[in-house]
């Protein structure tokens, strides 16, 4: 088993969706390195986009492969992240619903371009909020995971019948 990693245009990647969303032997998965949703904190970053473009971007991932699970990770504590930010951060997740997600406190890396930046959150505070995000997390997947539990339940009453090793379980 291998993985994919691309970076294609807004026409390629619906190309690409329709491929996954068309072919049973695909694995319908995406990993969506996000890192932030706070427009601010993605400029300190040096990255592009924010929370609307990204809520949009996974509507269209499950209008056109509806079963697609979805997985990013975060960075919390970005020198200059305000709480606003992560606020803007934490609704942003509430909003997408991700299957998966990881959140990673921000720590110096000295030569990275970010360890010159001035405004550097505590790392009680990076701590705080990298829980608060895991906790926000567990909700909005357990809400998303309880659909494969209902369709796991469905497929093995339908797939498997009763014999001496397999009882019949009644829900």
């Amino acid at each position: 088993m291998g993985a994919l990693l691309v970076r294609l245009s807004e026409q390629g990647n619906t190309r690409l969706l329709e491929a996954i969303g068309s072919h049973e032997k695909i694995c319908s998965y995406m990993d969506v390195p996000l890192q932030h949703a706070s427009t601010n904190v993605l400029k300190l970053m040096r990255r592009g986009a924010g929370a609307d473009i990204f809520l949009k971007s996974i509507e269209k991932m499950r209008r056109i492969v509806p079963d697609i699970t979805l997985r990013t990770t975060f960075i919390v504590g970005f020198p200059g992240e305000t709480q606003r930010d992560f606020e803007e951060l934490c609704d942003f997740v509430e909003a997408a619903e991700f299957d998966w997600l990881g959140a990673f406190g921000y720590s110096d890396q000295e030569g990275a371009k970010a360890y010159a930046l001035e405004t550097k959150v505590p790392a009680r505070e990076i701590e705080r909020r990298r829980k608060k995000l895991m906790e926000l997390r567990s909700r909005s997947a357990g809400r998303r995971s309880a659909r494969w539990w209902v369709r796991s339940l469905i497929y093995c009453s339908r797939t498997f019948e009763e014999t001496d090793l397999l009882g019949k379980v009644g829900l």
